[in-house]
């Protein structure tokens, strides 16, 4: 998941978008009803921080601007409250913990919840489906600094 926001006049350079595509196949799994990470999360957490940073600095020299939104996903079958604040619980759990890595990071992230509105597995057959909807995505966007 990554938005090219740009006119067409100059495009993202594809080590930009290698990036973003690298930092979007990242997936943050919680545990249910939850903004707990499930066990062996942490490793993802750092990869996704250090990609950010490399997306941030690359995207200055090139002559752009990058930002990530955090995506915080439910699992079920009916969009209400419940799976919206836990969604945006979630991501803003992932937020928090990119700022734990790297304070300067929270600056170019932006963490919003979609509830079952945008899910990993659209049709939950079994609990591996659900595992993957109760998660945080993320996706990069970059426009051309004026």
């Amino acid at each position: 998941l990554f938005s090219d926001s740009m006119p067409a006049n100059k495009a993202v350079p594809e080590e930009l978008l290698a990036l973003g595509r690298k930092l979007a196949e990242i997936v943050l799994f919680f545990e249910q009803d939850s903004d707990e990470l499930r066990p062996g999360q942490e490793g993802a957490v750092r990869e996704a921080g250090n990609i950010l940073s490399e997306l941030i600095g690359k995207s200055a020299a090139y002559g752009f601007s990058s930002s990530v939104d955090i995506i915080g996903h439910a699992a079920g079958n009916v969009q209400d409250e419940a799976g919206l604040s836990i969604s945006d619980i979630r991501a803003k759990k992932a937020l928090a913990l990119f700022a734990e890595i790297n304070t300067h990071l929270v600056n170019y992230v932006k963490a919003l919840g979609v509830g079952i509105s945008e899910p990993l597995v659209p049709i939950e057959l079994t609990e591996e489906d659900r595992i993957k909807n109760r998660s945080v995505t993320f996706k990069a966007i970059f426009e051309q600094i004026k």
